[in-house]
């Protein structure tokens, strides 16, 4: 489940996100957002789940987040609003943060997804086993074809990857990665 603690220690509410578990267990981290705390429980619910922070009412829940570790996170899009993106089994998948409800989804992974996702200028950066993925947001309904910019066959299980100056960075089985973000 999710807890809100004061900075005293003093517990101010607990919420479940959901019952099941799953191999190794849950990793995501909650984000803030607004009024809002999202968390990953794809382990618990296969869904996204939005709680009110001050209260841990449930606001929202976004169902169909398999097989996903990964933190969401927050882009802006070409067009200035905000998107939630997440990589789950076998998908890229953007969210209105406000709502829960699906935007869009790409075909870009093989397999569970446990990086989190690194953004630039609108641009969603995924890693998986042996997948490396970049995907312009702002799209709506099935944009594998319309907004993946490339996509090739290397990647990391766990390593999350970092955008630094047009390039990302990961490390993986004792090896450093860079990728120039314009073509992989």
């Amino acid at each position: 489940g999710v807890y809100a603690f004061d900075l005293d220690g003093k517990q101010l509410w607990h919420a479940s996100v959901g019952t099941d578990t799953k191999y190794w267990g849950v990793g995501p981290s909650p984000i803030l957002y607004k009024d809002f705390v999202i968390v990953n429980a794809s382990t618990e619910s296969q869904s996204i789940v939005a709680l009110n922070k001050a209260t841990g009412k449930q606001v929202w829940t976004a169902k169909g987040v398999i097989e996903s570790w990964n933190t969401p996170v927050l882009v802006k899009t070409p067009a200035g609003a905000t998107e939630l993106a997440v990589g789950s089994e076998p998908l890229m998948m953007g969210f209105d943060p406000d709502t829960g409800k699906e935007l869009w989804r790409a075909k870009t992974y093989s397999w569970y997804v446990c990086p989190s996702l690194a953004v630039h200028e609108g641009i969603l950066y995924g890693l998986q086993h042996t997948i490396c993925v970049a995907v312009k947001s702002g799209g709506r309904g099935d944009v594998t074809v319309s907004h993946v910019q490339w996509k090739k066959n290397f990647g990391a299980v766990v390593a999350s990857p970092l955008f630094h100056d047009g390039h990302l960075f990961w490390a993986w089985n004792g090896t450093a990665n860079c990728v120039n973000v314009k073509d992989g």
